[in-house]
């Protein structure tokens, strides 16, 4: 029995000292008390300790000391327990105080968080609707500055158009005549012109570039000086003049000059008396039909204006005879150039070179459609290239 009890004995002390078990202590106090007690009664029984009071009731008294022992152990381990549940009580207790405490912290903090964001949501409320404010009074002033410039530019429109010739005059002398002019913009840079000379008359298309709409008023008058003042009917000689009005006028012919704008042109002339229509151009080609073949003519490679012209180029003149028997086209190049169709590349000259000459007899109403439907059809969903101007006519032999 000793020797069995005897290493839980020693376990036991050495886990209690190692623990700090204060209850272990007490048992083990206890059950020592008990084994040394039957240890004595075992000795006496086999005669090796005299029988004396201590070693006659040693076992009881162990049992008497054990149990003791053990009641006190058992009272200071429910102490223990107490106090540990008490402990632990504090510390759930402080653990809640502190959570109470981040739980109040962050609530302030979020409070002031909410606080500030209402401020900066306040002052940025206030920096928007001054912003907004101040776009919508510089949104006026450009919609104002935009009305007046369309206003202008309309007005600009108006004039341009109050350029071009009565279409009523035109009809009177030709009546087998048309003319498309299709500004890209509302102003153009294309115009034609007009001028009845008794049973005469000329015809001319310009095709500016630069400031077109200014370009277009300088030409327009600058031909009208030109045949109605100086008595001019050559186009050859109208070409060579109005280069030189306008080099003049804006000054190309100086070395400061900051202009380099000019035009292209093509001017017929016709005389009723010989039947004969004169032909000159400049970067722009006649195109007619003549017994069912398409012929053209092509005006000189130098341009009207610009500071690199010639100021004293003398443009070639043509003259076809039967004119009355032909039809005539003048085009600009904004029609041959437009961009479209699948691959997105120029109508192209052969295009309209084949449009006319399938078309030149359909009667001028229907060419007209037609030209202007093909290029449409073309065009698509595409922006317009350049302005388009064309005049097709045939000289009636009064």
């Amino acid at each position: 029995m000793a020797a069995i009890a005897a290493p839980t004995i020693v376990t036991a002390l050495f886990i209690s000292i190692r623990n700090n078990f204060r209850p272990g202590y007490y048992f083990l106090i206890a059950f020592s008390a008990y084994l040394f007690g039957s240890f004595l009664y075992i000795l006496k029984t086999i005669g090796i300790l005299p029988v004396v009071f201590i070693t006659e009731y040693g076992q009881q008294i162990g049992s008497i000391i054990e149990v003791t022992l053990l009641s006190l152990g058992l009272g200071d381990r429910i102490n223990y327990e107490k106090n540990q549940k008490l402990i632990a009580q504090k510390e759930v207790l402080e653990n809640e105080r502190i959570a109470r405490r981040i739980q109040a912290d962050a609530l302030a903090n979020i409070k002031k968080a909410e606080n500030e964001v209402r401020e900066l949501n306040k002052t940025l409320e206030s920096r928007v609707l001054d912003r907004t404010e101040k776009l919508n009074l510089a949104l006026e002033d450009v919609e104002e500055a935009n009305t007046n410039i369309l206003g202008s530019i309309r007005y600009s429109s108006l004039i341009q158009k109050s350029l071009l010739p009565d279409s009523a005059e035109i009809k009177s002398t030709i009546p087998e005549s048309f003319f498309i002019w299709e500004p890209r913009d509302i102003i153009g840079g294309d115009i034609y012109y007009f001028e009845k000379l008794g049973k005469n008359f000329i015809i001319a298309v310009i095709d500016c570039t630069g400031h077109g709409a200014f370009m277009t008023m300088i030409a327009s008058s600058g031909i009208r000086r030109i045949v109605n003042e100086d008595a001019v009917y050559s186009p050859a000689a109208i070409l060579k003049n109005l280069n030189h009005l306008i080099k003049k006028s804006l000054q190309q012919d100086k070395g400061y000059t900051s202009s380099d704008d000019g035009l292209d042109a093509s001017i017929c002339f016709y005389d009723v008396t010989t039947d004969s229509l004169k032909f000159a151009g400049a970067c722009q080609s006649l195109y007619y039909i003549e017994d069912g073949v398409l012929k053209v003519l092509k005006g000189d490679k130098s341009s009207i204006g610009y500071v690199s012209s010639n100021l004293d180029h003398s443009f070639k003149e043509h003259i076809i005879d039967n004119a009355s028997d032909k039809f005539f086209y003048l085009p600009t190049d904004g029609y041959t150039d437009q961009l479209g169709g699948n691959k997105y590349r120029r109508l192209g000259s052969r295009a309209f070179k084949n449009i006319i000459l399938d078309n030149y007899d359909a009667g001028c109403d229907a060419q007209k459609i037609i030209l202007s439907g093909t290029l449409e059809k073309h065009r698509g969903e595409n922006n317009r290239t350049d302005d388009i101007t064309i005049a097709g006519f045939k000289p009636a032999k009064h």
